[in-house]
This record gives structure tokens, C-alpha cells and sequence, in this order.
């Protein structure tokens, strides 16, 4: 006796209404695995693929599919496209967020360290439910909170030179604070040497300076003891 296949309940992928904070190429990914028990010779038939997809849209997205007649009769290939170009990236309901003064009011302190200064910065993030991530990894929320602590330490730094250098270094994408962090102490670190070595210059300028000094002096005394003799 033939067992009668069960269908997918869609646990998996759920409903799409365009609102969700998920990738809409990775909600297709989970979407075509619960539908791997209707593949015809590896395929999925376009008119299961798309009856279920219609099923599965909700909210704004199911009125964006009703109301356009080429989505309605597309391919499966052509359906994916336009709605993949619908929600290109990142399909997410806009909150405000309202940063706290501890965020938005950091700034290094006259004897604070720059260790110190970053371990004051990540304890502020944390403390905002925040996550410091290089890359991707990170809901919107969390890199919009992330970006605004980054932007913050940078503008904080103490040293001009060095928060302008820790600027330029920056990444424009995938930014964290251990990164800008890293650039700061790279900053800290080179203008250190700079000055160290510029202070050994200044002290062996100084130091012919004074030899040629007493050059001139033993020579003005030789001649001021021929003159004598």
C-alpha cells in the first residue's frame, strides 16, 4: 500500500508580508526546502511553487501580487525576479530608536586611556542591547545602534590627529567598534613613534649644536691664549 505524502506546513519560511527583518532570498531558500516533497524529476511544478507563494504572501506583499496581473501570470523564474526587485535586501518595519545620553554623550576623558575609552564605549553598546559584529550578522536595529556608538567613539577621541586618522582608516561597510578601535591604537601607536623620533632628532640637533658651540668656544680660547703668549 502506497503511504500518502504528507504536505509542508510551512513552520519553516511562515508567511511573507513584507515586513519581516529576514532576507527575502533566504526566506525563497526555506520556502523551496519545505517544498522539496512536490519536486517532479528535481523540479517543483510552477503551479504548486506559485499557488503556494500566493497562499504564503500576506499583508502588503499579498496586495502587491493581487493587484499586478504580470505577477499573477508569471513564470516561476519571472516571479522570482520581480520579487526578489520588489524586496531587494533587507525588508524591515522601520522603528525609531531612542539613543541614551550614555551613547550619545561619550567621549574620552583627559587622563582616560584609549583602552579605557573603548572598554567604556562597548560597555555603553551592550547596555543598549547592542552586539559589536564585523560584517553582516547583525538585525537592522543592531547595526543602526552599532553605527551611531562607532560614529560616537570616533568623534570622542581625544587626540584631533588621531580621531581624524581613526576616521580615514574606517571601512565604509561593515564597520565595528573593535575595528575603529584597532585604527585609533594604530594612530595612537604611529604618532608615538613619530614624536619619539622626532624628539631624538631635536635631541641630537641640540646636541651638535652644543658641540659646534663649544668647538667655537675652545677656539676663541686658543686664540685668545696666542694672543697672550
Amino acid at each position: 500500500m502506497a503511504q500518502c505524502r504528507q504536505g509542508p506546513d510551512f513552520s519553516l519560511c511562515g508567511s511573507f508580508s513584507g515586513k519581516e527583518d529576514i532576507l527575502v532570498a533566504r526566506w525563497l531558500m526555506k520556502f523551496e526546502w519545505e517544498m522539496d516533497g512536490y519536486k517532479d524529476n528535481g523540479v517543483i511544478p510552477p503551479d504548486k511553487y506559485l499557488r503556494a507563494i500566493m497562499v504564503l504572501l500576506m499583508g502588503a506583499a499579498a496586495a502587491w501580487s493581487e493587484t499586478n496581473r504580470e505577477v499573477a501570470t508569471a513564470t516561476v523564474e519571472a516571479f522570482k525576479a520581480w520579487f526578489t526587485q520588489k524586496y531587494p535586501a533587507w525588508t524591515v518595519e522601520t522603528v525609531p530608536i531612542n539613543y541614551s545620553a550614555e551613547i550619545l554623550n561619550l567621549k574620552q576623558g583627559r587622563v582616560e586611556s584609549l583602552l579605557e575609552y573603548y572598554q567604556q564605549a562597548l560597555e555603553a553598546l551592550q547596555g543598549f542591547s547592542g552586539r559589536d559584529c564585523l560584517g553582516p550578522g547583525l538585525t537592522p536595529i543592531e547595526a543602526s545602534t552599532l553605527d551611531m556608538v562607532v560614529r560616537t567613539f570616533i568623534r570622542g577621541i581625544a587626540d584631533k590627529d588621531m580621531m581624524k586618522e581613526t576616521m580615514q582608516g574606517m571601512s565604509i561597510q561593515g564597520r565595528s567598534l573593535v575595528e575603529a578601535y584597532q585604527h585609533a591604537e594604530d594612530a595612537r601607536v604611529s604618532k608615538a613613534e613619530y614624536e619619539e623620533a622626532k624628539a631624538e632628532e631635536d635631541k641630537q640637533k641640540m646636541l651638535e649644536a652644543y658641540k659646534k658651540s663649544e668647538a667655537e668656544k675652545e677656539k676663541e680660547l686658543k686664540y685668545l691664549r696666542w694672543l697672550l703668549d
